[in-house]
């Protein structure tokens, strides 16, 4: 007898890999709260007893900058470094297409789907005026499933390849290039048996264009000797769920790269594995 896809424990969010200097937006604005936010979505399916198809598609856009730092709901915001939140100039709309496919009476489950993205977000978010900075962020993913009751088998790819226009930071100094391409590449495969114990293989890289100003040399840790954010690892998850709503975690992420470089990365002797993490988590709702 199969069991529902989306019941996969493995569906909680897990610890996500720190990729260096480089992180595309669109997956910066993950998570972002968008009110007054529109959602048009269709879903056009054709179903049989064995085999269903669903077309997905998806639109929304995340709400302009408040060039008002104090208004009546400010209060709304108590908590919130506004220094570090982004500042959006107009609207950033975001598009997906996705094409879902189900058979052996939903056993199996496969997706395949594109997507858009674009920003506008202004250097400084406390002084929301001037020149911005756009970016355009385009995607493809994937993922296959395989659940019964006793096995869990899942598989996720995801590129994100983004294109960087930085006239507000290029015009403030703090970019070498007008112009930047990041490029993103996540994939995980996980397995699950009896819904209780779960391992996964995981393997991140983030590529992009050298800028000496915008990833610069001269800082330890956080800094990059060859000003470029390429970075890449591997991450091994272990998961216990003793209830349904339960859940430990052990994970360990290996760095291959780190901000352009495997040895001496930030010019200060420091190399990409002493970046080398684990982590041990416990999940529970409250």
């Amino acid at each position: 007898m199969g069991a529902q896809p989306e019941q996969q424990p493995d569906d909680v969010r897990s610890l996500q890999l720190d990729p260096g200097l480089g992180l595309p937006v669109r997956e910066l604005e993950r998570g972002t709260d968008a009110h007054g936010e529109h959602d048009h979505r269709r879903r056009v399916g054709a179903a049989g007893r064995r085999t269903q198809r669903l077309l997905d598609v998806e639109s929304n856009g995340l709400r302009r900058a408040r060039r008002v730092p104090n208004g009546v709901f400010s209060i709304l915001r108590a908590g919130v470094d506004r220094s570090t939140a982004a500042a959006l100039r107009g609207t950033a709309p975001y598009g997906r297409l996705a094409l879902q496919r189900e058979w052996d009476d939903g056993v199996q489950s496969a997706m395949v789907g594109v997507f858009g993205f674009r920003v506008e977000k202004y250097p400084d978010p406390l002084n929301a005026v001037g020149a911005s900075d756009t970016f355009s962020d385009v995607g493809v993913d994937a993922q296959y499933q395989y659940v019964t009751t006793a096995h869990r088998i899942s598989g996720q790819f995801g590129y994100i390849r983004e294109a960087q226009h930085l006239d507000g930071t290029f015009g403030q100094g703090n970019a070498a290039n007008a112009r930047n391409d990041l490029r993103t590449v996540n994939a995980k495969v996980t397995y699950y048996y009896d819904v209780r114990y779960g391992v996964s293989l995981g393997y991140r890289r983030v590529t992009g264009d050298a800028d000496s100003v915008l990833y610069p040399s001269g800082v330890a840790v956080s800094g990059s000797a060859s000003g470029r954010p390429d970075s890449s690892a591997l991450i091994v998850e272990l998961d216990w769920l003793p209830w349904r709503d339960r859940r430990f975690t052990l994970q360990y992420t290996a760095y291959q790269k780190f901000n352009g470089g495997t040895t001496n990365y930030d010019g200060f002797g420091r190399n990409a594995k002493d970046n080398n993490s684990l982590y041990l988590v416990a999940w529970f709702p409250f």
